[in-house]
């Protein structure tokens, strides 16, 4: 089968905005329940903002508690699940405890804490995201815009999402942009299938994320590598389990790849 080299070029074009995102998110018997995204936004080639969403809903759920209840007891039927999660996922954040709220914990401490929650709630003010130093990031724009948030409810979080693409990448919601990027913003990621089903949830269902001039389907950067024949293990990217952080560090692997199957398909010409 030969290559259509005009349409291959066509998924680099950068006249369209690219989300490079990642989701954290707990899979409980098939149910995806997000607790996290994070997302390099790009239009034109260049970065003009960071994304990186907490869905306070999670925590306040009966999943999170199981998993807590998993993570003391090794004869829990999770515990070996949730300590992977509390060791990668959950190590990122921090609970303030006490009468006044003035001891900060880990969330993994906290979770091993004996009666940890008798009476206690988790909310915007009582869970702390622990600060992270970004990577510097090639093609990045000094006045791009990181936006970080802890949402009170899904619904939040699902608004936040749509709006920061839409604040950041288009502007406003004018005919100007809608016929400059096609009605799409594209969207990529890294063993990305669970990832988009979250996405496609957030914007609303599969159907309705393209009538919204969000993102339809995700180009998957493992797919590429395999389908060009290159060599996964030198170009599989950082995963610190920080959906900020693994979204640079797909960034990055983007980069490299478009690099690298350009010059393939030129040579394929």
């Amino acid at each position: 089968m030969e290559v259509d080299v005009k349409r291959a070029n066509s998924v680099w074009n950068n006249s369209k905005a690219n989300l490079h995102y990642d989701y954290e998110f707990y899979d409980h018997n098939g149910m995806l329940h997000n607790i996290s995204i994070g997302g390099v936004l790009e239009v034109d080639g260049t970065v003009v903002g960071y994304l990186y969403l907490v869905n306070l809903d999670f925590f306040q759920s009966m999943h999170f508690r199981s998993l807590c209840t998993a993570y003391r007891y090794r004869d829990q039927k999770q515990h070996e699940q949730a300590c992977w999660m509390f060791s990668n996922v959950f190590k990122y954040f921090s609970v303030l405890v006490g009468r006044h709220r003035d001891t900060k914990i880990s969330l993994p401490e906290f979770a091993l804490t004996p009666r940890a929650f008798e009476g206690f709630e988790f909310d915007e003010d009582n869970l702390v995201l622990d600060p992270i130093k970004l990577p510097k990031i090639p093609n990045s724009s000094k006045g791009a815009e990181v936006f970080t948030r802890i949402c009170k409810t899904t619904e939040d979080f699902r608004n936040a999402l749509t709006s920061f693409i839409n604040r950041v990448a288009f502007k406003d919601l004018s005919t100007t942009w809608r016929s400059k990027f096609s009605n799409e913003v594209q969207g990529w990621g890294y063993f990305s299938a669970h990832d988009h089903v979250a996405l496609c949830n957030d914007l609303g269902g599969m159907l309705n994320a393209g009538d919204r001039n969000l993102i339809y389907y995700t180009y998957d950067l493992r797919q590429i590598i395999d389908f060009f024949g290159l060599d996964h293990d030198k170009l599989q990217p950082v995963t610190p389990h920080h959906p900020l952080l693994d979204a640079i560090e797909q960034y990055k692997l983007y980069r490299k790849l478009k690099s690298i199957v350009k010059d393939h398909l030129e040579v394929s010409e």
